[in-house]
């Protein structure tokens, strides 16, 4: 007897078993089990989505003014929002915050919950490496003034603060946070003055947060943006407006090793006034920033810890507010800025932008809402729905009701019927639909492949397939005896 094959009758012997067919069965095709127990054989789904900017219709998060509204998916839950704004309760202003469900198109909100008064401005990050988790940062706008971090958990649609913890004692008029999308309990946060611009690691131990020494970035910063880059472990970008530069926009690359930060070259991105500065990373190594009263917008590739440029491209060439901007985090080199476009009405605006190299392109402008939006929106981009973003938003003029609309971009989604735990078996030949199938099992050998090779071990792929690489989901067949056999280890 020359291989293991030999030893091996056809069939594996009696590690077979017959199931009706659900379904066409290919002759060798991955096959599973089916609750009423049937068998189908595992194929692949493709799902397309039109752009559609609204999606929605809009819902209301919270009654009356609403200025300070900001959007966030959970990375870990599909269709969970967390929105932030600033609640008026007896002339005073309260930063609250609630959870929305989406579901296609529509969104419900929990009850809300208030974190603090008196603030300023805020920012959120959830950490992807922790479910539920996230980190809020705001300003302090009544002595003793500062800016404050805290833990965030979400439990269903109920949210949970740990106790604040102090990160500047000074007047602080921007600040921004981060998470480590590498490591958990890490996050990057960025703040300035009138005369600095610093940042500092924090570490979250259960609903506590310490903070390591500041590390000074520019020396009279204002509105600085911090991501980590996702492309690049322990690396993060800062990007701002430089007010001891004639407010030129600048960006730096910082490396971060344990709780420390160090700086490398600053890059001037706008040699005129950048106010209103913002920026998004992408999984890709680059960044966009948007920038400016009239609309620019621009792309920065890193290597190393250097910073080139592309040329400006303008999303509006007028003056505008309300601007955020996202990278869609799953198709590539696509995002979104969204604004008040003065160029009809104030209406809060959505433009797509697509990256070729370091050259962005925009598609036709699409209005989210016929109505104006008020200065500071939220914006993100769901990382478990292909193309599907969430924009929060002040309904202006009064009551500025706090609202959100779900919007989408055009998008393939696909799919499989194959789960982690589902997989039965391969079919002796090709059934029809209906027709009893005998099916080799765990322990069997399907003798009806091609093209194996010899001790290699092979996967089911999600369309049926097989592979020596895993797919998604990881669900190994078996291993090849010989060309055409398979030991199958099944279920």
């Amino acid at each position: 007897m020359s291989n293991l094959s030999e030893l091996l009758p056809s069939g594996g012997g009696s590690k077979t078993a017959e199931f009706v067919a659900s379904g066409t069965l290919p002759n060798g095709q991955s096959v599973i089990l089916n609750a009423n127990g049937t068998i189908t054989a595992v194929a692949g789904t493709s799902t397309s989505f039109p752009q559609a900017i609204p999606k929605g219709s809009q819902t209301k998060f919270v009654d009356g003014e609403n200025t300070k509204a900001g959007a966030y998916f959970d990375p870990n839950v599909e269709g969970r929002l967390l929105i932030t704004y600033n609640a008026t309760s007896n002339d005073s202003y309260y930063l609250s915050a609630v959870i929305g469900t989406v579901s296609g198109s529509s969104i419900s909100f929990g009850t809300p919950t208030q974190i603090t008064e008196a603030f300023s401005n805020q920012d959120v990050s959830f950490d992807p490496n922790t479910s539920g988790q996230f980190i809020i940062s705001y300003t302090i706008s009544a002595s003793p003034y500062g800016a404050k971090v805290r833990v965030g958990t979400i439990s269903g649609t109920s949210i949970s603060f740990g106790a604040a913890t102090t990160a500047t004692t000074f007047e602080t008029t921007a600040l921004s946070v981060s998470c480590d999308p590498n490591t958990a309990n890490k996050f990057i946060l960025a703040v300035s003055s009138t005369s600095v611009g610093t940042a500092m690691i924090g570490t979250v131990s259960g609903t506590s947060i310490s903070l390591a020494s500041s590390a000074n970035f520019n020396g009279h910063t204002t509105t600085p943006v911090v991501r980590y880059n996702p492309a690049t472990a322990n690396q993060v970008i800062l990007s701002y407006v430089d007010n001891a530069n004639s407010q030129y926009g600048t960006s730096v690359i910082g490396t971060v090793s344990g709780n420390s930060i160090s700086y490398a070259t600053e890059y001037v991105y706008s040699s005129s006034s950048a106010l209103g500065t913002l920026m998004d990373a992408s999984k890709t190594g680059i960044f966009v920033v948007a920038f400016g009263d009239s609309g620019k917008s621009i792309i920065g590739t890193i290597s190393g810890t250097a910073i080139s440029y592309g040329s400006v491209a303008n999303f509006i060439s007028a003056s505008t507010q309300g601007i955020q901007v996202a990278f869609d985090p799953v198709t590539t080199n696509r995002f979104v800025v969204i604004y008040q476009d003065s160029q009809n009405s104030n209406y809060g605006t959505a433009r797509v932008g697509t990256v070729s190299g370091t050259t962005i392109s925009y598609a036709t402008k699409a209005a989210f809402v016929s109505g104006v939006t008020g200065s500071l929106v939220g914006l993100s981009f769901d990382p478990n729905a292909s193309g599907m973003f969430a924009v929060a938003y002040s309904d202006n003029p009064n009551p500025r009701d706090g609202k959100a609309v779900i919007s989408q971009l055009a998008a393939t989604v696909t799919g499989t019927n194959l789960t982690a735990t589902n997989f039965i078996g391969m079919p002796d030949k090709a059934y029809a639909s209906g027709a009893t199938a005998t099916v080799a099992l765990e322990g069997g050998v399907s003798t009806n492949q091609t093209s194996l090779t010899i001790g290699s071990t092979y996967y089911v792929q999600p369309t049926g397939s097989l592979a020596t690489s895993a797919g998604t989901p990881s669900v190994e067949a078996g291993k090849a005896i010989s060309a055409t056999s398979l030991l199958l280890k099944g279920i």
